[in-house]
């Protein structure tokens, strides 16, 4: 029986054509030409395409052909000696560090439907059910019913692993690696070039990297000194970063402009210069509320008293006595003689609530 050397369509009737017949000569270059609306896209993608990737996915498993859309059959009489077709984008894939010989053809599919219609799962009590038509009846159902068996020796009901649970790069991918059977980890000995050099001078080695050099502004801008050398950046520059979110948050809620980076840069050196101590309170790793006192001669106590200054707690901790043992914490690890604070008519009660009882004026006083 000889070859066939064309492709027969027969009773076109897709937009534009009327019920048309042509012949296409197979394994040789076509090109389809006309008047704008004659009807050749109609012939070459609604006819020879869809009937062509119709068959290519006819030849696919019933596995592949369930998880890709399928396109209407054309309104055609009919199709002869049209091989299977694929429409190609422009450019070359990319395969990614999961594809394999069995990714890129249908060996890897095959073997995810043989595991799980064909294996023996185990109950939740730790019985294993042998093989049967029934796990392979109901991987092909569809919704709840989907892979849920019986169990012979309990009776209980379970879900057995689908083709799904076993791809490397879905559900049953593993947790550590992400099924690519690497982990990987940051070295940070890599990561610093030179703890001698400030972040500045370019102490993290991938910020010098075109597309990271702006970096170091936004290390600076949240509060991270940039021209101190790496090895320098202690704890405190680290709760600084912390504060200055409280800071901020702050300034949010009463509706004030955000500090300025002289204003933080000012706020850092008072602390370095011990003339503010700030204290804080940490729930889970995390700053939730902060309180400052800026020390100062009294002529009250002849001796070092405090300003009660920078008092701000995150609203979901509000109203839990937080602030008034935070208050009194402070108070004790200063040192001071006296804790004044200086406050509108407003914000009395509020003072009072937290420990500030004496009045001076148009301040409140903690303690003696």
């Amino acid at each position: 029986m000889a070859l066939p050397t064309k492709i027969e369509v027969r009773g076109a009737r897709v937009h534009n054509l009327k019920n048309i017949d042509v012949d296409i000569p197979l394994h040789k270059f076509v090109a389809i030409s006309g008047l704008s609306g004659s009807g050749k896209s109609s012939l070459a993608m609604g006819i020879l395409y869809e009937e062509g990737s119709r068959r290519y996915l006819d030849a696919l498993s019933t596995y592949m052909r369930r998880r890709i859309k399928q396109g209407t059959q054309a309104d055609v009489t009919s199709v002869k000696h049209i091989p299977s077709a694929l429409a190609l984008r422009q450019r070359p894939s990319v395969p990614n560090e999961r594809a394999t010989v069995g990714t890129t053809t249908e060996t890897f599919n095959v073997l995810r439907l043989i595991f799980s219609r064909l294996g023996s799962p185990v109950c939740p009590n730790g019985h294993r059910v042998p093989a049967s038509l029934e796990i392979a009846e109901a991987a092909s159902k569809s919704g709840q019913d989907m892979m849920r068996i019986t169990c012979s020796t309990c009776g209980v009901k379970f879900y057995a692993f689908s083709a799904e649970d076993f791809a490397f790069n879905s559900d049953g991918a593993c947790k550590n690696c992400g099924g690519t059977g690497k982990v990987r980890q940051l070295d940070e000995d890599k990561l610093i070039a030179d703890e001698n050099l400030s972040i500045e001078e370019g102490a993290i080695a991938s910020w010098s990297l075109p597309g990271r050099n702006f970096m170091p502004n936004v290390a600076q801008h949240a509060g991270v000194r940039i021209d101190i050398p790496f090895k320098d950046l202690t704890d405190k520059t680290e709760n600084f970063e912390e504060l200055t979110k409280l800071q901020k948050a702050y300034k949010v809620e009463i509706g004030e402009c955000m500090p300025t980076n002289a204003e933080l840069e000012s706020l850092r050196n008072a602390i370095e210069n011990e003339q503010i101590h700030f204290y804080g309170c940490i729930c889970d790793n995390s700053l939730i509320a902060c309180c400052s006192i800026c020390f100062m001669y009294s002529t009250f106590n002849y001796g070092k008293s405090g300003v009660f200054e920078d008092f701000y707690i995150q609203p979901e901790y509000r109203h839990k006595g937080i602030a008034r043992k935070l208050v009194a914490y402070a108070y004790e690890q200063s040192g001071v003689g006296s804790l004044t604070v200086g406050c509108a008519d407003c914000d009395l009660q509020m003072y009072k609530a937290i420990g500030f009882e004496i009045p001076l004026g148009n301040m409140l006083a903690f303690g003696e």
